[in-house]
């Protein structure tokens, strides 16, 4: 600035640059002129500026986000439709987000900034907030936690606890026989030597049978008329023995025709005896004064299995070579038998489809008819081999338990497959029981062998 008249420097001339400083700035008392300008910034320009500057960044409209800054931002549920565990959480609406990750965990997920446990699932839809988990592992609890990937962070649900209905015992099954009626199994446990007696409905053991020292075991059960009885076999020998299945206390024997291979028990009262006799390999005895009623030619002298339909009249009966079909009369005498030779894998239980019409016997899925045609056959998975069969009650649907840890469920007779369950055990017997599957598998858990039972609700 360069002052040409004095006069401008004098703080009353009216003129005077001065005293228009002193009119607008009176506080300031008078100075240099360059002091006069930094009195000025700092005390009025830099304050004001500094102001403005503040108001512009408040005024300034933010992204709205959730409450990340808290703890546990995401909040999750967990319900259990059937066996599967359906998980649904809080959604995100920050402009970073990149995905959820879902994990699970035996065990309690601790609290961590990055994602801890094993992730069952990646999402990337901001507006996915659910999750319906199916490979549920074995265990008396599973545990969850959702993490939300923002780019630069995870923010994360705490962790939800389910638990589990897994029905697990300690026992090594390698033979299991239902009876339905009273939601029972008997279950034969090689490592201890026991028959045990379960009820599936109540969950309890209701006794067992001391069976040392064999290497062979068949038996069934069925109602003699005043109480239902326990069949049992011991080492493929000729002495069936007969015990009150509710004390599991030997009641009586009886002496077969020949060596005995399986047992069976149907609605009319009878027991079914095939045994290694060439002439007398089916017998057959009523169970409520245990005589003998029929001594039938199978044409089978050696192991095979046996099974009855539900009207108690028809039985099937299967060999590694020979399919044998025979229907009875209301004494128990044979009226007809079919026969027809060819190379089966027998099953450990033949399905039978409840109006007695459809049959399956063997390992290779095949479906046979009662004049011992193939019809069809179940689909191909792992192999085309499956450890056991069952029809639904009223019989348009077969389940179908696979080798690959799985249940298949098809529509019968068409056999169009509807739905594929996986499991996470191995699968040894099915059965229906209203509307329920029951499933027996065997599973490995804490280095042992455990026999699992799992009720499925049939749709």
């Amino acid at each position: 600035l360069r002052l040409k008249n004095f006069k401008f420097l004098n703080r009353n001339h009216p003129k005077s640059r001065c005293h228009l400083w002193a009119t607008f700035f009176p506080d300031i008392p008078s100075l240099s002129l360059e002091k006069r300008i930094k009195s000025l910034l700092m005390t009025r320009i830099l304050p004001a500026l500094f102001a403005l500057f503040l108001l512009a960044l408040l005024g300034c409209e933010k992204e709205k986000i959730d409450n990340s800054d808290k703890n546990y931002p995401i909040q999750i549920t967990a319900t259990k439709p059937g066996r599967n565990v359906l998980l649904e959480w809080t959604k995100t609406n920050i402009s970073s987000f990149e995905k959820y990750v879902i994990v699970s965990s035996t065990d309690s997920i601790p609290d961590s900034p990055t994602p801890a446990g094993f992730v069952v699932a990646n999402l990337d839809d901001v507006d996915e907030n659910h999750f319906e988990d199916v490979n549920i592992p074995i265990a008396e609890r599973i545990f969850y936690k959702v993490y939300v990937d923002v780019g630069d962070r995870f923010l994360f649900s705490p962790t939800i606890s389910v638990k589990l209905e897994f029905n697990l015992l300690d026992i090594s099954a390698t033979k299991i026989e239902p009876y339905l009626p009273k939601k029972e199994l008997f279950i034969y446990d090689n490592t201890r030597q026991k028959l045990v007696r379960y009820n599936y409905e109540t969950e309890e053991i209701k006794g067992e049978l001391s069976l040392p020292d064999i290497f062979a075991l068949n038996y069934s059960i069925g109602e003699n008329g005043s109480g239902y009885e326990l069949y049992l076999n011991k080492d493929n020998s000729t002495k069936l023995e007969i015990f009150d299945a509710e004390t599991m206390t030997l009641k009586t024997s009886i002496t077969a025709p020949g060596n005995i291979y399986c047992i069976a028990t149907g609605s009319k009262g009878y027991i079914f005896l095939g045994t290694s006799s060439w002439q007398n390999g089916l017998a057959v005895y009523r169970r409520n004064d245990k005589n003998l009623v029929e001594s039938y030619n199978s044409g089978i002298s050696f192991e095979h299995r046996m099974d009855v339909s539900a009207n108690g009249l028809e039985l099937v009966e299967v060999s590694f070579d020979v399919l044998n079909y025979y229907i009875l009369d209301e004494q128990g005498q044979v009226l007809q038998q079919k026969k027809q030779s060819l190379f089966l894998t027998p099953l450990e239980k033949i399905a039978i489809s409840p109006d007695g019409e459809f049959f399956l016997p063997a390992f290779e899925g095949i479906v046979f008819n009662k004049d011992l045609e193939v019809v069809d056959k179940v689909p191909d998975v792992n192999f085309g081999a499956f450890p056991d069969f069952a029809f639904s009650p009223d019989g348009d649907r077969l389940f179908a338990a696979s080798f690959n840890l799985e249940l298949r469920e098809f529509s019968f007779p068409n056999l169009t497959l509807n739905e594929t369950m996986p499991l996470n055990y191995s699968v040894r017997r099915v059965y229906t029981d209203e509307g329920n599957l029951i499933v027996v598998g065997a599973v490995f858990v804490s280095g042992q062998n455990k026999t699992i039972i799992d009720k499925l609700p049939i749709n």
